[in-house]
């Protein structure tokens, strides 16, 4: 995933930040070996403006085949654990959709110490241009995520299963919430404008108030 690295994030992005948000923020790590999320994790855990650690799963380990970390529980479990072993802050696993199982590499994750699991990382597919019957994706098949999944709701079957599993689980979506009982993560929402959370919110309390009778 391309991204400056750690070492520009700690030294440029972070100070820019602080002087606008005085909040503790969350750093999405990925890696491409364990040893890789290790040294990462260790260096966001002595920043105070870090408040919690979110690990994403789905990324190729370059010394187990190419293979995703997230497709396999005990790959899962082997990132959690070492991940956990170096850092104090909370630690979210952000797990992949396109697996067998996804409740068994929750319940991995949970075994291995994860303070939660995130709920979902880019679905596979293929989104086509109507107008000129091709695909909208440069490589045909890729990542379908954020406002390309507005009519797909895989995570909220998702969402369910990690609820009877006893974990945190985080969605941008009202079915969602409703399912994982848990905390609700806006992203790809704030490319609709920087007031689109606060709607979500407002929709929320709508919706919450209907539930309890208007309370």
């Amino acid at each position: 995933l391309q991204n400056p690295g750690v070492d520009h994030v700690i030294a440029r992005e972070l100070p820019e930040m602080k002087a606008y948000f005085h909040k503790p923020v969350m750093a999405n790590v990925s890696g491409f070996s364990v040893e890789e999320y290790v040294d990462v994790c260790r260096k966001l855990d002595r920043e105070p403006q870090v408040g919690w650690l979110e690990v994403n799963i789905s990324c190729p380990n370059v010394h187990g085949g190419g293979m995703s970390f997230g497709t396999s529980p005990q790959a899962a479990a082997e990132v959690t654990k070492a991940v956990k072993a170096v850092t104090t802050k909370p630690v979210i696993i952000k797990l992949s959709p396109n697996v067998t199982d996804i409740v068994a590499i929750a319940k991995a994750c949970e075994d291995a110490g994860a303070d939660g699991v995130s709920l979902i990382n880019t679905l596979l597919g293929m989104r086509m241009d109507l107008r000129t019957r091709k695909p909208l994706l440069a490589n045909v098949t890729g990542g379908l995520s954020g406002l390309f999944q507005s009519n797909l709701h895989p995570s909220t079957s998702a969402s369910s299963d990690m609820s009877n599993c006893g974990l945190a689980a985080s969605m941008p979506h009202t079915s969602y919430g409703a399912a994982a009982r848990s905390a609700i993560m806006t992203g790809s929402l704030w490319a609709l404008g920087h007031v689109a959370p606060q709607n979500s919110m407002r929709s929320l309390v709508v919706w919450a108030n209907g539930l309890a009778g208007g309370t």
